[in-house]
Order: C-alpha cells, then sequence, then structure tokens
C-alpha cells in the first residue's frame, strides 16, 4: 500500500516504548497542522508488503505515523493483519482499534484484530514507536477464515 508518513515525535528522556501512550498531533482529536509527506516504498518489489521509516526519519526513542484510504465495496467484517518493529497503536476510521507496546522485529501478521469497514472509503492511521534498530510496520486487511477480500485495496488519496 501506499502511505503517507509524518513525524518522527519524541519526548526528551523517554525511550520509543514509553511514549506509545503520549498524544502527538496527527492522532484523531489531534492537531491539524500535520506535515504529512510520501512514505518512501521499499526499493526490493519482493519487500513491497514492508514499510521503512528509517527510509523517512531515521532514529531512535521516536514515534512515526502512518496513514492510508482503504476502499471496501460494501460494509463488511474484516480481520486486520499487523506487523510493527517496536510498538503499534491502530485506528480505522479515527477509532482506536488495536494497540500493543512491544519491543519486536517486525513480522506480518503478528497481531490480528477483527474488525469492521464501512462501505466506501476507511481511513488506517498506523502510529509506530521505535527504541533502536530496525523501525517497520506492515498492514492488510483479509477475510475473518483468513482468505482475499474481494474488492478491498488501499489507495494513498489526496495529502491530509
Amino acid at each position: 500500500a501506499d502511505w503517507w508518513v509524518a513525524g518522527p515525535y519524541t519526548v526528551a528522556g523517554q525511550a520509543g516504548n514509553e511514549i506509545l501512550s503520549t498524544e502527538f498531533p496527527p492522532e484523531p482529536g489531534g492537531a491539524d497542522n500535520v506535515e504529512w509527506r510520501r512514505q518512501r516504498p521499499p526499493t526490493d518489489p519482493s519487500e513491497a508488503w514492508w514499510v521503512d521509516l528509517h527510509a523517512t526519519m531515521r532514529g531512535d526513542n521516536r514515534a512515526g505515523y502512518l496513514l492510508t484510504r482503504v476502499f471496501s465495496p460494501a460494509a463488511q467484517k474484516a480481520r486486520l493483519e499487523l506487523g510493527s518493529d517496536d510498538g503499534l497503536k491502530v485506528w480505522l476510521n479515527e477509532q482506536l482499534v488495536h494497540e500493543n507496546n512491544a519491543l519486536r522485529g517486525v513480522s506480518p501478521a503478528a497481531d490480528q484484530v477483527d474488525v469492521e469497514l464501512a462501505e466506501g472509503w476507511n481511513t488506517l492511521l498506523l502510529k509506530v514507536t521505535n527504541n533502536g534498530g530496525g523501525w517497520a510496520a506492515c498492514a492488510r486487511f483479509r477475510a475473518l477464515d483468513g482468505g482475499k477480500l474481494d474488492g478491498v485495496y488501499a489507495e494513498l488519496g489526496a495529502k491530509p
């Protein structure tokens, strides 16, 4: 998927896992003057599933945000499969649907949460924290049984 990215955000003297609960401007109800820019896609097509936040904003003990739009041809239940390096908070249509203050490498579908997609365009917002080392995330929507969701796709859309 294509993503908009904002950040990095830091709090002096706090590690990445200590700022997952800190509300920064991109979060729902936050500031309108967030500087969103296009996330650089992986150069290797085999790595298209993951987003490397170091490609856009290198560093440790920080948080970054990823935003995209997801189209669903009908209102439907779906499984959101997520991976992150390190911590992760997820909003779907401005509703918090998942949080995991993990210290880990990114792995597809490490976290799975059942959600409800609205008919038409949905917004997906990820907050990803980094303590050190790699800094990445991945996300995809699947049917509740793990199969493909027909007609569901992500698109960057206009700059927020």
